[in-house]
This record gives structure tokens, C-alpha cells and sequence, in this order.
């Protein structure tokens, strides 16, 4: 089952940042994932009606935000989070 990010966060056991519309890992164990829901953070539902990101902009993955970098000749350090990534793109 797959989690949507509702509103973007940073995860306070791996310190990972969550973008909203993106995925949350499915293999989370299910009483953080439980923990998540009830605060509204991530849906288990699954559908048409996924949020946009905060910043309004398409929901794209990582590997397509590294496509876009790579044809405007941008170079990214390859631990870059997806924020990071779009901030590259958007600068």
C-alpha cells in the first residue's frame, strides 16, 4: 500500500524530509505509519485526490528532477534531498 504526504515534514527518526504529494516509504512500520495518519501528515488512501506540494508545483520524482538538472548542464551533489534538488531546479 502505497502512503501519500499530505503536508511536508521531517521525520524525527531518520530525519528525512517528507515533501507534500510525495510517497512515503511503504515498508514503515505500522505504528508510525498509524502515528502519521492520526496527525494528518500522510493518507493510506488511495486515489485521484492527491495535494499538490506547498510550493505548488508539479509533483515530479527525483529521478525526473535529476533528468531536468542534467539537460540545463546543473551539477548536484548525489546525496541531494528532492528540496534540494528543486532548489537547484528553481534557481
Amino acid at each position: 500500500m502505497a502512503y501519500t504526504v499530505l503536508q511536508s515534514f521531517r521525520d524525527i527518526h531518520t530525519r528525512v524530509v517528507h515533501i507534500s504529494g510525495s510517497e512515503y516509504p511503504e515498508n514503515s512500520p505500522a505504528e508510525r505509519v498509524k502515528k502519521l495518519t492520526d496527525l494528518g501528515y500522510i493518507s493510506t488512501e488511495v486515489g485521484e485526490d492527491e495535494m499538490p506540494d506547498e510550493t505548488g508545483k508539479d509533483n515530479k520524482t527525483v529521478a525526473e528532477i535529476k533528468e531536468a538538472l542534467a539537460a540545463k548542464n546543473i551539477e548536484y551533489p548525489a546525496k541531494a534531498t528532492k528540496t534540494e534538488l528543486l532548489a537547484l531546479l528553481e534557481a
